[in-house]
């Protein structure tokens, strides 16, 4: 758990790799009444990648960043892994990181 000014930082550092291409995909949701308050990124390759939504300025309800970078990314010490912030409904700010390869989506959950 960290404060507001903590929360920002991590927020604005992760957008901020993403944009410098240091990670595979980033998730914000905001809170808003709008049901598309969303952004969804998400690199393929070195110079391609998909986009949907718009970044904002305003602290998300969610983030996650799945880094794949080939330098130690300093706010989660390694080159690989996972940053999640969450504001919890009581307003705290929970901020999670976990390193090593991590699956950018679920395989095998649904069969035929």
């Amino acid at each position: 758990i960290v404060d507001e000014v903590e929360a920002r930082a991590v927020v604005w550092e992760a957008v901020a790799h993403y944009r410098a291409e240091e990670a595979q995909a980033l998730v914000c949701a905001y809170d808003s009444d709008d049901p598309n308050d969303v952004f969804l990124g998400y690199r393929v390759a070195d110079d391609r990648r998909y986009e949907f939504g718009a970044l904002k300025s305003d602290l998300p309800l969610h983030l996650r960043i799945l880094f794949d970078s080939t330098e130690d990314v300093p706010m989660l010490d390694a080159r690989t892994g996972v940053l999640i912030y969450q504001r919890t409904r009581a307003g705290k700010h929970v901020v999670v990181r976990a390193r090593g390869r991590r699956r950018p989506l679920l395989t095998g959950v649904l069969s035929s």
